[in-house]
């Protein structure tokens, strides 16, 4: 009898785990949206290659989309797909122009590395991009995410997010021995961010979220609920930070990966998840859905191509709650030149910020998201500039998907001189009472060290900082020399032991010219310092001096920067300057002149 007891007891529970194994594994029933009207959808070919374009990115008002694309002559060389001559992948962007997309622009080397860029997320006014890189020492660095903000035309370089993000990938990556990702999202303010993760590109993928608290810092991210033991990819978060539209092949559906929708809670939880139906999904991957803010212009990736689909006729659950544009740009009153200035847009029923947008010194643009049916305040500020705000209400129903406002900002009023002199007796803080009178700001740091063959043997180190096209450089560099700086055969009696310390300082302007190359035009100014026994003049009459001489250039050049990854970057170019030499203790000109200096810098970056 206990025998037989004993034998019902393990068949049942054989049953009970074989029941809970099948629980687990099964797919996931969920509701299938059923959409109607006239539906159609259109093969964007001038985006398109013969290469997988995934995880695209739409900028709320429709004008820039941006995509990472698996097409060769780029900066990416390694192939780590499989498939021949599919590079391991960078990030491209196009601008609508009138209903037309341009052709797809490479983001440019600052961005892109030989190690390969993903997942692009730009930000609601196009001045920040998130995105996602495996590039050499992500994890001292903050990786494998990043941000860039744009500076007039050029992209700064990429800052790690860090925090609890970089925490959660450090440690997987001792868990395992391959980390992947595929697919990102922001909300329009930038303070929740989720992805997907596995352990390898080809092995099922959860969904996580993580936020930003009041510090900046990331928290750990934490699995959402949606997940399952199959696959979710390519997350997107829609204007409303509500709406949460993913892939997945771990639910019910019309075949591989298909396209579904949920809602995100304040306290990151779930709502119910549906499939977003035919004709969106197939037996086909169905992935990358995006959306403009209005819900209207949808774009999407099938088989790695790039569809785009317009939802303005069709009433459907599967759009996303509706939003507003706040748009406009910021100029100085007086020039009505634009200026670079903080836009911040506020919630009025708890004063609670929701977004805020930096405009750009080219265009002096900004771009909010916020939603229906509210109270906000724009506040608009800029440093030597009086601060503007204005309160407006958004109704429940609009006629146009933009509220524009412009701003014109009055500069402060210097103080009286002498009150200027009296703050810097007290060495007290006069940055709020006066106006900056500086023509340029320096932005965008970061350290070079190579080798200056200004002259023949010089070596150096440089810092370089940006604002737009503008770069300022100083050089110091050390030049050991045998023998005379010009071509003059010295007599016997010359000494060749000798050296010279220079220091040059040199102010250029950068011209984008491709992504890669950057001519430019500067000025430039010395000092050198040298140990000569002898001197000799031009026309060969003897100068004998014991001891130190001084030195100065002066004059402008003409030259380029080619970069070649992140780190490493050729500079060479041409000088035309004034070259004086005379001596310390005497005060005797021993050579003026003019010369044609010819330099190439091989340049090793340190951010």
């Amino acid at each position: 009898m206990k025998k037989r007891l004993s034998i019902i007891f393990v068949v049942i529970t054989i049953f009970l785990l074989h029941l809970n194994v099948y629980s687990q594994t099964k797919k996931r029933d969920v509701k299938i949206i059923k959409t109607t009207g006239n539906i159609k959808f259109i093969k964007l070919d001038s985006l398109n290659s013969k290469y997988p374009e995934l995880n695209l990115s739409i900028s709320p008002d429709g004008k820039y989309l941006y995509f990472m694309s698996s097409r060769p002559n780029q900066y990416s060389t390694k192939n780590y797909t499989g498939v021949e001559d599919t590079y391991d992948g960078d990030i491209y962007y196009s601008i609508n122009q009138n209903g037309v997309w341009s052709k797809p622009i490479n983001l440019d080397r600052t961005i892109n590395s030989p190690q390969g860029e993903d997942e692009p997320n730009i930000s609601p006014d196009g001045q920040k991009v998130y995105f996602q890189s495996w590039r050499l020492g992500w994890e001292k660095n903050g990786g494998p995410y990043y941000e860039a903000n744009l500076k007039g035309n050029l992209w700064s370089n990429p800052k790690g997010l860090n925090s609890g993000i970089t925490q959660f990938f450090v440690k997987r990556s001792s868990d395992t021995i391959s980390l992947a990702t595929d697919g990102s999202t922001f909300s329009p303010d930038g303070k929740t961010f989720i992805f997907s993760f596995g352990n390898g590109y080809y092995n099922p993928m959860d969904i996580y979220i993580t936020k930003k608290d009041d510090n900046g810092k990331w928290s750990n991210p934490k699995k959402l609920e949606i997940s399952t033991i199959y696959d979710e990819r390519n997350p997107f978060l829609a204007a409303d930070g509500k709406t949460l539209y993913f892939s997945s092949n771990g639910y019910k559906g019309f075949g591989k990966m298909d396209i579904y929708k949920t809602t995100i809670n304040e306290d990151g939880s779930c709502g119910e998840v549906v499939n977003i139906g035919e004709p969106f999904n197939t037996k086909e991957d169905d992935q990358c859905f995006v959306l403009t803010a209005n819900g209207n212009d949808l774009y999407f990736v099938r088989n790695g191509d790039i569809y785009y689909c317009d939802l303005k006729n069709i009433i459907s659950e599967l759009k996303p709650n509706p939003t507003i544009i706040f748009s406009g740009i910021v100029k100085d009153k007086q020039s009505k030149k634009y200026i670079e200035s903080e836009v911040k847009l506020i919630d009025l029923e708890n004063d609670e910020e929701l977004g805020k947008s930096i405009t750009n010194i080219n265009t002096g643009a900004y771009s909010l998201v916020g939603a229906l049916n509210k109270k906000y305040r724009l506040e608009v500020s800029s440093k030597g500039y009086v601060s503007e705000s204005k309160e407006i209400v958004v109704p429940q129903e609009l006629s146009s998907e933009k509220i524009v406002n412009d701003f014109e900002l009055t500069k402060k009023e210097l103080p009286p001189k002498e009150d200027i002199v009296k703050q810097e007796q007290t060495n007290e803080n006069t940055e709020d009472q006066i106006a900056e009178p500086c023509v340029f700001k320096l932005d965008d740091k970061n350290f070079s060290i190579g080798l200056y063959p200004l002259y023949p043997y010089a070596v150096g180190i440089k810092t370089e900082v940006h604002r737009g096209n503008f770069g300022g450089i100083f050089v110091a560099s050390y030049l050991p020399k045998v023998g005379r700086y010009d071509d003059i055969k010295p007599p016997d009696e010359y000494a060749s032991d000798n050296y010279s310390t220079s220091i040059i300082v040199s102010l250029i302007y950068n011209i984008p010219l491709t992504c890669s190359f950057y001519p430019f035009i500067g000025l430039y100014n010395g000092y050198q310092f040298r140990n000569w026994k002898k001197e000799v003049y031009d026309n060969g009459k003897y100068i004998i001096k014991e001891g130190n001489y001084s030195g100065y250039h002066y004059g402008f050049s003409l030259g380029g920067k080619l970069f070649i990854n992140d780190l490493i970057y050729f500079e060479g170019g041409c000088g035309l300057g004034r070259n004086g030499v005379h001596s310390i203790p005497s005060g005797d000109v021993i050579r003026y002149e003019w010369q044609l200096i010819p330099w190439v810098a091989f340049c090793y970056v340190i951010n």
